[in-house]
């Protein structure tokens, strides 16, 4: 545990949450709280929140590689922050050899790295 003493963040859009978090390749584990993680398809990574939120500001996504080689590639394919089952939808792909990407699973030691920026107020920003 960190033995300092921590400032409250500061934004312009009222009651900003951030759930952040690591979900390895076979989405076995998860680290981070708020959420749960699942490999719903090949390539396709979906992150549940376990609340509702009024809007999503931004999410950023990396995955951490451990041979370095792999070349993956990750974008947020959907997310509904607001339903009753809140989800962040997420795209492994690698290129093809021929430019295209290719849905692909992460490998053995693999992991998303995310961040979601959440807004829990339908109050208008200042």
């Amino acid at each position: 545990m960190a033995n300092r003493n921590f400032n409250r963040m500061q934004a312009l859009n009222k009651e900003v949450k951030v759930i952040a978090g690591r979900l390895e390749d076979d989405a076995t584990s998860n680290a981070g709280l708020g959420w749960t993680g699942a490999a719903t398809s090949t390539g396709v990574y979906t992150v549940t929140l376990s609340d509702s939120y009024n809007a999503l500001i931004a999410c950023t996504a990396t995955i951490q590689s451990t041979t370095g080689v792999d070349n993956f590639q990750i974008s947020i394919a959907s997310h509904d922050v607001s339903a009753a089952t809140a989800t962040i939808v997420f795209h492994v792909s690698k290129d093809d050899g021929l430019g295209a990407g290719v849905l692909t699973d992460l490998g053995d030691t693999d992991e998303i790295h995310f961040s979601a920026f959440l807004q829990n107020s339908s109050l208008p920003s200042v």
